[in-house]
């Protein structure tokens, strides 16, 4: 028997794991000098929320609740966890949130012969000014990958297991 929860319920929930798991970003920038550390943190926090965006669009099968999903998960950043998350007020970097989801889904959809991964990594070390430096696109695509790979599972076994409300 399938179990009833709302797309805000999902969203917060993916919202929660995305806030709580800090231990993935602190891991990939131990591979980063101290002289690239000063916007990899916050652009992999970006290259995260790209991410967990990009799972919900290819996941969710029926674009009513996806475009829910999605509503509701942008809207749990322009809260508190958010502002402890990015280190500063949601207003703030919206728009360069916005602007990162477009360039990322952009460089996932371009033809690569490396593989959308490579894309994204290369976008990644284009926003973060070393755009020629290959071990950062390697990074930064394996960062990527890495949160598909541990997001997805959990996205689909939960939109397999819960039955959704109404829209």
């Amino acid at each position: 028997m399938q179990k009833k929860i709302t797309h805000e319920g999902l969203a917060a929930a993916i919202f929660m794991v995305m806030v709580n798991n800090k231990k993935d970003i602190e891991i990939t920038l131990q591979y980063f000098s101290t002289m690239h550390n000063c916007n990899v943190e916050l652009e992999l926090k970006f290259l995260k929320v790209f991410s967990i965006f990009h799972l919900i669009q290819t996941t969710v099968k029926d674009d009513n609740l996806m475009n829910a999903i999605l509503k509701a998960f942008y809207s749990f950043f322009f809260s508190k966890s958010s502002e402890d998350y990015f280190a500063c007020p949601f207003e703030s970097i919206s728009e360069k949130l916005d602007m990162r989801i477009n360039k990322y889904n952009e460089a996932l959809y371009e033809p690569n012969p490396q593989g959308p991964p490579y894309g994204i990594g290369k976008q990644f070390s284009r926003f973060i000014g070393y755009e020629n430096d290959p071990d950062i696109t390697y990074r930064g695509a394996l960062f990527f990958t890495s949160q598909l790979k541990f997001t997805g599972p959990v996205l689909d076994k939960i939109l397999k297991q819960y039955k959704f409300d109404e829209l």
